[in-house]
Order: structure tokens, then sequence, then C-alpha cells
């Protein structure tokens, strides 16, 4: 497994990242901290030394609290990212703020609750449609001449504000949703991708599960379960990715790998993708997403994907 160095910084990490959404306890049903931990360490132990968080992951600071246990001694060894910009209220309601003084409250607390003197790779969460993006940006630009963030990126912008964030301060990583069937983000970034010559970490690639080929047709769904409020996870277009799936399955087990182990490799490879987030809640899960580090698959296996992914795409469009 060879570390990927992030484009204009000193900083390499692995292609894989532990993303800690799942572990926050907001959508992700029967959560448990210890077994976090265990998911964290067993993360480490398998090569993974990118670890996404965020001041909002949890509503007070859940898996930061979890991250600080697990890594306790070996913060030096990994590269962490955070996120500023979101928070939830006592209602538990999501607000969107990229105001100077709360995004500098946020990263204080951060660093707080982590134990680090400063943050490795530091996030605008996402813009929040009030304040200029331009002074969100000089905030993190004050941030790391104090010392306090290594370097800035931002997450979930458009072109136009990714550019207008970069003519303030140049991110080194921009994070957009992408995977097998949902590629537009980084598409409609690439441009921006290209002329920053910044590194995307992308989030998604199982699609929230759905690309792991756990959930089968017939799958029981919570009534609480936040994905029913996805399309992907509705009617028609449910049907239509089972099909799909039966399809990457047989391609997975033509080679004995694993379906999480194939698709993660297969993002991992695609042009511009720089780390994978892949969040877990439980060890056996992150070492199937670390697994697909260790080796490529044969080149005929890629066409294989790459024809699936086209036709499933081309029968969205012509409603088939």
């Amino acid at each position: 497994m060879h570390l990927r160095t992030i484009p204009g910084t000193s900083l390499s990490i692995s292609p894989v990242a532990f993303g800690c959404w799942p572990i926050s306890g907001i959508s992700s049903l029967e959560v448990d901290d210890a077994a976090s931990q265990a998911t964290i360490e067993a993360a480490f132990a398998r090569g993974i030394n990118h670890f996404d968080t965020a001041y909002s992951y949890g509503y007070d600071g859940r898996s930061d609290r979890i991250l600080r246990r697990a890594l306790a001694n070996r913060m030096e060894q990994v590269v962490i990212a955070s996120k500023v910009g979101s928070h939830y209220t006592p209602s538990r309601e999501r607000v969107l703020d990229s105001s100077p003084d709360r995004l500098r409250s946020q990263a204080d607390e951060i660093r707080q609750r982590l134990g680090l003197d400063r943050i490795d790779l530091l996030y605008l969460h996402a813009p929040d449609g009030k304040t200029p993006i331009e002074r969100a940006a000089e905030t993190l630009a004050q941030l790391q001449s104090e010392g306090k963030i290594r370097y800035a990126c931002l997450s979930n912008g458009t072109p136009e504000e990714t550019m207008r964030f970069a003519s303030v301060i140049q991110p080194v990583l921009l994070q957009p949703s992408f995977n097998m069937l949902q590629q537009e983000k980084v598409v409609e970034l690439a441009s921006c991708i290209d002329s920053l010559n910044c590194g995307v970490a992308a989030y998604w690639p199982l699609m929230k599960g759905l690309l792991a080929g756990k959930l089968t047709r017939d799958y029981p769904f919570d009534p609480k379960d936040r994905r029913l409020s996805y399309p992907i996870f509705q009617g028609l277009e449910w049907q239509r990715n089972q099909d799909f799936m039966d399809r990457v399955r047989e391609i997975a087990s033509s080679i004995g790998w694993s379906i999480p182990r194939l698709v993660i490799r297969w993002t991992m490879n695609q042009p511009r993708i720089t780390t994978v987030l892949c969040g877990a809640k439980r060890p056996e899960q992150i070492q199937e997403s670390a697994d697909a580090m260790i080796e490529d698959y044969p080149e005929e296996i890629g066409k294989r994907l790459d024809e699936a992914i086209r036709d499933r795409t081309t029968m969205e469009l012509h409603g088939n």
C-alpha cells in the first residue's frame, strides 16, 4: 500500500480514509462507543492513517472524543481532518453558519476535544448561503497564520464557490460525494481540481451501504432509518440499483473479493481521487474497506465494472 501525497503539502495519506460520521450516532442506528473505538484501532492497524471528523459529528462532540481515545498515543502518526461551519441546536436541528466567530470558536473547540495544538486539515463544511465564502476563507487563512491549522480545505462547494474560496486561500483538498452511481460532483469540479492542483477526498463511496452489497431487495429497513429519504432506496430506482449490484456481486465473486473491497478499489483508482472516505461502526467493516489498498484488480475486471456502470447510467437516462 502506497501513501498518496496531498498536492501542495508535505502530508501523505492512505488512499482509504476513515470517515467518522457513522460513529457520531446522528444518522446511524445502534452506535456503540466501545465498538467505534475498536473500529478506529482496526483502521490504524490495517494501514489507514487519515481520519476525517467534523465539529458536528455528534451532538456533543461524540466522534472527536472517541477518536482521541482510540488514537491517544498515535496522533503524531496520523493525519487528522476536521470541518467547521456546521452545528446542531439544542433541539437537534442542523445549522450551517460560516460566520468568522463561529468558525474560529469551533476550530478552537475541535483542537481541545482532540488534544491537538494544530489541526492538519480543516475544511469549511459547507457554504451557508449567507456569509460570503471569501470571509470564511479569510478566517481559515488567519487560523493557518496563527499555527492552529496546517492547511485549508473545502467541502460541498460548487465550482464557483470553490474558485472564490481559492482566491483567498488555496484549498489542498476538496470533498465532494462520489461513487459508482453518483459521479457528477467530481465531474462538475474537474476544471477547478485541475486548475488549482488540489486533491479530492471522496465521500459516500458505498452510498450509505447500497454499494456494499449487503442490502438485499427485501431488506427490512427500520422505519427510523434515514436512508429511506433518499430516492435510490425507493421504488423503481431501488430495483434498478439491485440489478446493478447483482452484476457487481458476480464480478467480485469471479476474483474472490468482497463487494466493498472491489467498489472501494474502483473508487480509489478513478482520476483525481486522492483518498476515499469510508465510514464504519464495526472492525470487520473497516477491514473490508482497508483491504482495497492491498492490491489492484486485473484490467479486465475494471472494464467489466465500467460497462456495468455505463449500462446503469444509460438505463437512468432512457427511463428503462
